[in-house]
């Protein structure tokens, strides 16, 4: 497959200069506005991955994160923990990311000026999670975004999952169509055996399904779980 010829060509603070013979896969030399030069890898030019060799990206950005305080924000705190779950082995979060071959792009790694400055034109707010995309891949611009932590919630890939009337969603989703929270839904189907059709119809506090109440009373009470934390007349009663 013919390779493409990216020599000449401008990659943010990068400029390609030659390509480094017998590289598989393909790497350039760049050369970076400061002057340093540096072997890159194609796909990290094309990507978005890499921008510079890591200088900085100017004065601005340094008196932004220093002079305002950035190492005391939100924001710096989301930085740091990203890449020490991705990067520090005594992490608790490392075999959930590092472990699996997650990392954070080069041009975040060591740059949190280049964080700053992409989240800030995508989005970020106060309340925002940082998201991957495509959660096989790593932490990087092309392949992040800003969402809300009910949107994060749905896109985990351990939600669970309900089939009902045709239609497949989590039960996170339902739960906001149905106007039932979530954890009444996953206690009546998961915990209490209810059919998927009852859990999804009986509202909460209505008579109608109280057949299937009775039987969860009694599949309790055959526990010894009743009288105790999920007593009848008890705050922590089951929220049918």
């Amino acid at each position: 497959m013919k390779r493409e010829d990216l020599q000449g060509k401008k990659f943010g603070r990068w400029t390609v200069i030659s390509f480094v013979e017998g590289s598989d896969p393909s790497k350039w030399i760049c050369k970076c506005d400061c002057g340093k030069t540096k072997e890159v890898f194609a796909s990290n030019l094309k990507r978005g991955l890499t921008l510079s060799c890591g200088c900085g990206k100017g004065e601005a950005i340094k008196d932004k994160v220093t002079v305002h305080g950035q190492s005391n924000s939100r924001l710096y705190r989301i930085w740091l923990n990203m890449r020490k779950r991705c990067s520090y082995t005594k992490n608790d979060n490392f075999k959930w990311y590092g472990a699996k071959g997650i990392r954070v792009c080069e041009d975040w790694e060591n740059n949190f000026g280049a964080f700053l400055l992409w989240s800030e034109n995508n989005g970020y707010s106060e309340g925002l999670s940082l998201d991957r995309i495509n959660s096989d891949l790593g932490y990087e611009p092309t392949n992040c975004r800003w969402i809300s932590v009910k949107e994060q919630q749905n896109n985990r890939k351990d939600n669970v999952f309900i089939l009902y009337k045709g239609k497949k969603q989590t039960l996170s989703k339902w739960a906001d169509e149905l106007g039932i929270k979530r954890t009444t839904l996953w206690l009546r189907i998961f915990q209490f055996k209810w059919t998927v059709e009852t859990a999804f119809t009986v509202k909460t506090g209505d008579r109608s399904g109280r057949k299937e109440k009775q039987d969860c009373h009694k599949s309790l009470e055959s526990q010894g779980i009743f009288g105790g934390r999920y007593d009848r007349q008890g705050s922590d009663a089951p929220p049918f």
